[in-house]
């Protein structure tokens, strides 16, 4: 308490404070400094030269449009680039394993606008859950029950067809 909010001594070896020691050690405690945009990108790497995936050329006028490993290496890849990348990694390990940096292969950490836009894009399906499988690259076909369940009704059809 004393070094955060720099309290005089006094109200740092009390086990409860009154309320109007509170409002003069909160009145007297140095302002919260809030992040600078710049400082959530220390990690970056400046978005200069081509993306290393397409080897096309950044825009920087247009950071929508690039993504970045914010879990280590710090490295720009245009946002298309990343989510062909994502898919083939979704489809290649079977849909269960973590999408990982293309550089690094830490595990990727979204920003909250592209996990927001992956949710959005869900579809509802009818057991009530989104399905956001096909924005990440994953199969929306479920499990092999769903599978048997559909070749069993389809054989029913086939046998009352030929019974018929």
């Amino acid at each position: 308490m004393s070094r955060v909010l720099r309290a005089k001594y006094e109200h740092t070896y009390q086990l409860a404070l009154v309320p109007s020691e509170l409002r003069e050690i909160f009145a007297n405690a140095p302002p919260i400094d809030a992040p600078a945009d710049g400082s959530q990108d220390k990690n970056r790497k400046p978005v200069e030269g081509d993306c290393p995936i397409c080897f096309c050329e950044f825009e920087a006028e247009s950071k929508e449009t690039i993504v970045w490993c914010r879990a280590a290496c710090g490295q720009n890849i245009h946002k298309e680039c990343f989510e062909t990348w994502a898919a083939t990694k979704r489809r290649g390990g079977g849909g269960d394993g973590d999408v990982t940096c293309p550089f690094c292969r830490s595990v990727w950490q979204g920003d909250e606008k592209m996990v927001k836009d992956i949710k959005k894009g869900g579809k509802i399906t009818h057991e009530g859950y989104v399905n956001v499988a096909d924005q990440l690259g994953i199969s929306t076909q479920r499990g092999r029950l769903e599978h048997i369940s559909t070749v069993i009704i389809t054989l029913a059809n086939f046998e009352a067809n030929l019974s018929a």
